[in-house]
């Protein structure tokens, strides 16, 4: 995976965000409930500040679409 940003969302949430080159499987795009395929560019974003704890944030972190992440409501 790629290096680790930290992005503040409109409501103060602070989201991890990993850039990665290449999908090592397919996965589903909560934004534009597409398919991320195999070898395609996206980024994983997860927040720690979750009432159920750190663990639990990391467990629900989605893959985006490169695009999708950035044209999202910031």
């Amino acid at each position: 995976m790629g290096g680790r940003t930290l992005t503040r969302g409109r409501d103060g949430t602070v989201y991890n965000v990993v850039h990665q080159k290449a999908a090592e499987k397919e996965y589903r795009c909560p934004a534009c409930n597409t398919v991320i395929r195999v070898g395609e560019a996206n980024v994983v974003v997860w927040t720690e500040d979750t009432i159920w704890g750190t663990q639990a944030g990391i467990d629900g972190r989605r893959h985006w679409h490169s695009g999708c992440w950035a044209r999202r409501p910031h």
